[in-house]
């Protein structure tokens, strides 16, 4: 790896957070090559100053090296609470203010149109709402802005009806001008944004972004995200993300797969004006680490629940010496993530493992404490590794699919989540 290399790598970082290894060497190298041949120097070395000094090719640098992954109503139950909640609650509290909503990064515009297909769906009129629309690359913006797209981009199960909202034409489909009116897209980072300029929004969508921020970068973007954030207002992010938020700034809302904060609230679980949804046991919802989790039931000697929504499918019973008390080690480890002290329940999960090392409960409390950690490879040999000895464990089935996205690697989600969805209908028609 070369001296330049490094330096340009640096300043990723410095520039826009990059954490080292977030997006691979090779792909880096790669746009690094294709840029220095456009600009016809004959090495990196070269090909620096000329980075350094010109605005335009670093942001043509950049929308070689970020990722673009992104489809219309992704993770479709965020999109449901957010219908939820713009009927049950703002149209009721507050149906003369203009709901503002933020859409960062927006990549190609399939999110914060989505949004608005989502708000016109639920009887808001276009002068009710706001939506901006940021991303840090300008040709992104420009597709987003042309609003035309191809199948790969309605890849998640589309209720809506297409000619409601898009014109068949050769290249794709064109979404309609009236639902394209309803965004105003930007340039911009997150980590660079002039605060004053910006009023308070009610709904930040903020999804897979701070996966690839360093520790310094993204607790900059959360402090950012808290302040453009208006009392009381939701903020959605992407599932491994769920664990950097904490209270009291931010309450997690028990939505299943929504991945949905609210700011500033002591407990949404008692409020009515949040929508409410029962979880059915089969269907799990994701786990935070944070204070406020609170069992539904003391556990004793029964196998560890990750979450009082949900059980994982048919667990294997945990064979143990009763004189070590191995359950209340991994009930130990349990409370001591959800402080937050990740580093100690890591340590006792893996003495319990000693004791029963073929416990699924254990392995999946070890793969969500490596993804709260960052360490996305390893929480993906222990989901893995959870998967190996409970095929059915549709928690560890999802957060692969969900690490997979979140690295771009679109086909091996697919795969993964029709998985998921064979054994939901397995579930509804067994025979």
């Amino acid at each position: 790896m070369s001296h330049e290399y490094i330096q340009i790598e640096a300043l990723l970082t410095e520039k826009i957070g990059l954490k080292k290894g977030s997006i691979s060497s090779r792909q880096i190298a790669k746009a690094l090559e294709i840029r220095r041949l456009a600009c016809d120097v004959p090495s990196l070395s070269d090909y620096l100053p000329l980075l350094t000094s010109s605005s335009q090719e670093w942001e043509q640098l950049l929308d070689l090296i970020v990722v673009c992954e992104t489809w219309f109503f992704r993770h479709r139950e965020a999109f449901k609470f957010l219908g939820d909640y713009v009927k049950n609650e703002w149209l009721k509290k507050q149906s003369s203010s203009i709901l503002k909503v933020l859409s960062l990064p927006c990549a190609t515009g399939e999110e914060p149109y989505s949004i608005a297909m989502t708000l016109l769906e639920v009887g808001l009129k276009p002068e009710q709402f706001q939506i901006e629309a940021i991303d840090i690359s300008p040709q992104a913006l420009l597709k987003a802005k042309i609003a035309v797209y191809k199948e790969q981009s309605f890849r998640e199960d589309y209720s809506l009806q297409k000619s409601r909202y898009f014109s068949p034409i050769s290249q794709g489909y064109q979404l309609y001008p009236f639902v394209r009116a309803t965004v105003q897209f930007k340039l911009g980072n997150l980590l660079e944004l002039y605060l004053p300029t910006y009023k308070p929004y009610h709904i930040i969508f903020c999804r897979h972004l701070l996966i690839y921020l360093d520790l310094s970068a993204r607790s900059r973007a959360i402090d950012v995200l808290e302040r453009l954030l208006a009392p009381d207002g939701l903020l959605f992010v992407g599932s491994p993300e769920m664990s950097w938020f904490k209270p009291p700034r931010f309450q997690v809302i028990n939505y299943p797969y929504a991945f949905v904060y609210q700011k500033g609230k002591k407990s949404l679980e008692s409020k009515s004006s949040i929508p409410k949804t029962k979880v059915k046991p089969n269907k799990p919802s994701h786990v935070n680490f944070n204070q406020s989790y609170k069992p539904e039931k003391k556990l004793s000697q029964k196998p560890i629940i990750l979450n009082k929504a949900q059980a994982i499918s048919n667990p294997q019973p945990v064979s143990h010496n009763p004189s070590l008390t191995s359950p209340k080690i991994l009930l130990e480890a349990r409370q001591l993530a959800d402080a937050g002290t990740l580093e100690k329940a890591e340590s006792l999960a893996k003495l319990y493992l000693k004791q029963a090392p073929s416990d699924p409960q254990a392995y999946l409390l070890l793969a969500q404490i490596y993804q709260a950690q960052g360490k996305e490879q390893q929480a993906e040999d222990y989901f893995q590794k959870v998967i190996y000895l409970n095929p059915n464990c549709e928690e560890a089935l999802i957060h692969l699919a969900l690490l997979k996205e979140s690295r771009g690697d679109g086909s091996g989600a697919s795969l993964i989540r029709q998985r998921i969805q064979r054994l939901i209908n397995l579930k509804k028609d067994p025979l």
